[in-house]
């Protein structure tokens, strides 16, 4: 019951779109971390890094994506080592249940595959200890 109001509040926390780090402790859970969700602004035709995990011995698990494609075009989120996420090519959220992990200094990057306007890619996710 935990672990879903925990989803809430981030899915709660996407809506927002903020552009600065958010983080709190999650603690009584499956995972257990430290909460943070990061959003960017990605321009037409461009590739923008939005999160990049912290060094070692810390790990990420994302454990959900939202971003905008409201035109023709995808918006894809990318790891530099793990490679293709999710392809979004309309407003929507993907969540994962517990969660991706990604190692120490995966730098995840959202790319605007031609929507004509800027998008918006935003992660959610827990830095284990």
């Amino acid at each position: 019951m935990k672990f879903a109001a925990i989803v809430f509040a981030a899915g709660l926390a996407m809506t927002c779109w903020s552009t600065a780090a958010r983080a709190q402790a999650v603690k009584k859970s499956t995972l257990s971390g430290t909460l943070v969700s990061k959003s960017v602004a990605v321009p037409n035709s461009s590739s923008t890094a939005v999160f990049t995990t912290p060094a070692a011995p810390e790990f990420f698990i994302l454990t959900q994506t939202c971003n905008t494609a409201p035109g023709p075009g995808s918006v894809t989120l990318n790891g530099n080592t793990f490679g293709e996420v999710v392809i979004s090519t309309g407003d929507e959220c993907t969540s994962y249940n517990p969660g991706i992990t990604f190692p120490a200094g995966e730098v995840l990057s959202c790319a605007n595959g031609g929507t004509g306007s800027t998008e918006h890619c935003m992660v959610t996710g827990i830095v284990s200890h």
